[in-house]
C-alpha cells in the first residue's frame, strides 16, 4: 500500500503492511535537491513502485524506478529538463510496465507527454501535446487498452476542461477536446471504461461542486451534458 508525501524537501514513500497501515515503513526515495511535490504514484504488475515528481531547484521532471516493493534502492532519472517543468505530473505504466508522463511546463505554459522506451527508462520521448494558452495543468493520465495515452487538464486562459486523446502511443497527432467553458475547472481525474470511453471527475471551482463529465464515444465527440 505505498503512499509519496514530501516532507524536509525529500521525497518520501509510506508501505503500509496492511489496509490499516498499523506499522508503515516510510523510505527517503529522493532526497537530492527541493524534491518531492507533486508526485504521481503507480504500481507495476509485480507491486513495485514508479514515481514521477519534480526537483525545484532546477525545475526538472524526476522519475524513481524503484527495485522492489519497499524501494531500497531506487534508480533516479531526469526525465526533462527544458525550461521550469514537471509540475502536476501524472503516470501510468504500459501492460509492459513502461512509463508513461504527462505534465505541464510552467515556462512555455503547454502540456508535455514523456514517454519511456523501456520499465528502466533509458531513454525517452518527449511530446507537446498541447501549447494553445496557459495549459497543461491539473492534468490526469491514462491508457487505452492498446497503451494510447488519454489526458485531461486545464486551459487556464478560458478557465476550461480539456482532453486529449493520443492516436498512437507516442502521441503524434492528438485529438484535442474542449469538454466544458467558463467553469474554472480545478483538479482533474480521468478514468477509461473498458470500452476506452473517458469519464472525468473535477473540481468547479465557481459553484465549489464536484462535476463528472462523461463521454459517450472512446473520442468524446459527445458526452453527457454536464450538471
Amino acid at each position: 500500500f505505498p503512499v509519496t508525501i514530501a516532507i524536509n524537501k525529500d521525497l518520501k514513500l509510506r508501505i503500509c503492511n496492511d489496509v490499516i497501515c498499523s506499522a508503515p515503513i516510510m523510505r527517503t526515495v529522493d532526497s537530492v535537491d527541493y524534491v518531492g511535490s507533486n508526485s504521481g504514484l503507480a504500481l507495476t504488475t509485480t507491486n513495485i513502485p514508479v514515481i514521477s515528481y519534480v526537483d525545484f531547484q532546477p525545475g526538472d521532471l524526476r522519475l524513481a524506478i524503484c527495485n522492489n516493493p519497499t524501494c531500497t534502492a531506487p534508480i533516479i532519472r531526469t526525465i526533462d529538463s527544458q525550461g521550469d517543468t514537471g509540475y502536476y505530473s501524472s503516470i501510468t505504466l504500459t501492460s509492459t510496465n513502461v512509463p508513461i508522463i504527462s505534465y505541464w511546463n510552467y515556462t512555455a505554459w503547454e502540456l508535455k507527454l514523456a514517454v519511456c522506451n523501456s520499465p528502466m527508462c533509458t531513454a525517452t520521448t518527449i511530446r507537446t501535446i498541447d501549447d494553445l494558452g496557459n495549459v497543461g495543468s491539473y492534468n490526469s493520465i491514462a491508457l487505452t487498452n492498446n497503451n494510447f495515452p488519454v489526458i485531461s487538464y486545464v486551459n487556464l486562459s478560458s478557465d476550461s476542461l480539456m482532453l486529449a486523446i493520443c492516436t498512437d502511443a507516442i502521441c503524434t497527432t492528438p485529438i484535442i477536446r474542449t469538454l466544458s467553458t467558463g467553469n474554472e475547472p480545478g483538479k482533474t481525474s480521468l478514468k477509461l471504461t473498458s470500452s476506452n470511453i473517458p469519464v472525468i471527475s473535477y473540481y468547479k471551482v465557481t459553484t465549489a461542486d464536484l462535476v463528472l463529465a462523461i463521454c459517450m464515444d472512446p473520442t468524446c465527440t459527445s458526452q453527457l451534458p454536464l450538471s
